[in-house]
């Protein structure tokens, strides 16, 4: 959860998501689960105001909604964080939606999205369009850091089988 919690802080909602998507893999259990409330409480902080006001732009952030309904995906709906993130999301005035704008996000590797955008650009998270400059973001290369992530992840589930089986 601290990469997620990291990746709203730096408004990098892309990553966010790719990262979300990747937990599928995860074995979902209470600890995970005790965290992904944590996230979602944090989120209704003052710290994450922006974030908020940010929802009332789905087609500049549309990577921060699919981030937010991928968590909500993960939660148990009869659980409280599903209910606070429910109504968050809720609030969002429908009509802001921009339907081509969430079905460019809707499938697929997001990484993939911005290497078949016409020119070597994409669309930042802003909507503002920029240079491809190799996946790369801030000088971030965001593709290295997931998979850096999904292996460190592999490991984790490999470690937790070792020590299940002893």
């Amino acid at each position: 959860m601290a990469i997620i919690s990291l990746c709203f802080l730096a408004q990098t909602y892309q990553h966010a998501s790719t990262v979300i998507q990747s937990l599928v893999e995860e074995d979902i259990n209470v600890k995970f689960l005790v965290q992904l409330d944590k996230l979602i409480r944090l989120l209704e902080t003052p710290v994450f105001a922006y974030l908020r006001l940010q929802l009332l732009e789905p087609g500049r952030y549309t990577w921060l909604f699919k981030a937010l309904y991928g968590l909500l995906m993960l939660l148990p709906q009869q659980s409280a964080a599903f209910k606070i993130l429910k109504t968050r999301l809720k609030a969002v005035p429908s009509y802001s939606f921009n339907g081509e704008q969430l079905k460019k996000t809707s499938s697929g590797n997001p990484y993939q999205f911005l290497q078949h955008m016409s020119g070597g650009s994409h669309t930042a998270e802003d909507g503002d369009v920029a240079v491809d400059s190799g996946n790369s973001h801030n000088g971030i290369n965001f593709v290295a850091r997931l998979n850096q992530f999904q292996q460190m992840q592999q490991q984790h589930r490999e470690h937790f089988r070792a020590q299940a089986q002893t």
